[in-house]
């Protein structure tokens, strides 16, 4: 690593270019099982970084970004509980897109798979939104309030990004990056046979047996496309992503 940072630093003196390297850093991407090491002369070390607003950090389970989300959140739920006394439900449910959802779906395709546990502090954080709305008791369920402003759980945003994704990957190849379009294989190239899962436009789910598996991209998302009705798979885009959303608001619980 050392030369080939030598390299790039005598690269960049030719071109007379300089490099920050108090802005530079380097993380070392593992499990948390192992402790690798390495030494690299005069940058420092993170355990995280930051990334177009998204949190990465060295064993890859978000716990940075999501506690990130949480904290946006919980600053704009103060808000959202000082402004209900004053305005009506319509313009709190504009508030709420404004200044509660952008955080909730920014990146989510990324971080969204992380486990179940670590996800539990933004579902209730989000629930409280919905009660803080409608000014509910802490212990009453949330679910009818979802249901009433048509606002998706946090589950469902993510199944919503996940579709709306995979739609445009089949659909709009010209305005995806060439290395999403290989990210998934569609199960018409496995299988000879035109089976009733091949004909519904599914994708082929990689055979996994440890639960980081069965929560990576490759595994969840196509799981997810298949709980779309075929019906609505060959849709225009945003006749697609209205569609789904009704489906999926109809499903919450």
């Amino acid at each position: 690593m050392n030369q080939e940072l030598k390299q790039i630093y005598n690269y960049c003196a030719l071109n007379k270019l300089s490099i920050n390297t108090v802005k530079t850093n380097y993380m070392l991407v593992s499990s948390s099982r192992c402790h690798p090491k390495i030494n690299i002369t005069g940058i420092e070390q993170k355990d995280y970084i930051k990334y177009l607003g998204v949190y990465i950090d060295k064993h890859l389970n978000w716990q940075p970004q999501i506690q990130h989300v949480n904290n946006k959140i919980a600053k704009n739920l103060g808000i959202l509980s000082k402004l209900r006394y004053y305005i009506d439900l319509n313009i709190l449910k504009q508030i709420y897109y404004a200044l509660i959802y952008p955080y909730l779906s920014y990146g989510i395709l990324a971080w969204g798979c992380a486990s179940k546990t670590r996800l539990d502090c933004l579902r209730i954080k989000h629930n409280k939104c919905l009660r803080t709305i409608f000014f509910v008791h802490p212990r009453e369920s949330a679910a009818p309030y979802f249901k009433l402003l048509t606002i998706l759980k946090l589950d469902s945003i993510y199944k919503l990004k996940i579709c709306c994704f995979i739609h445009r990957m089949r659909n709009e190849t010209d305005n995806i990056p060439d290395i999403f379009l290989d990210i998934l294989t569609p199960a018409s190239r496995i299988h000879n046979h035109n089976t009733r899962f091949v004909s519904n436009l599914n994708y082929f789910r990689p055979r996994v047996s440890t639960n980081l598996g069965k929560t990576s991209f490759k595994f969840s998302a196509p799981k997810i496309w298949e709980t779309v009705p075929p019906c609505l798979k060959c849709l225009p885009y945003h006749k697609f992503k209205k569609e789904w959303k009704s489906c999926l608001l109809t499903n919450q619980t």
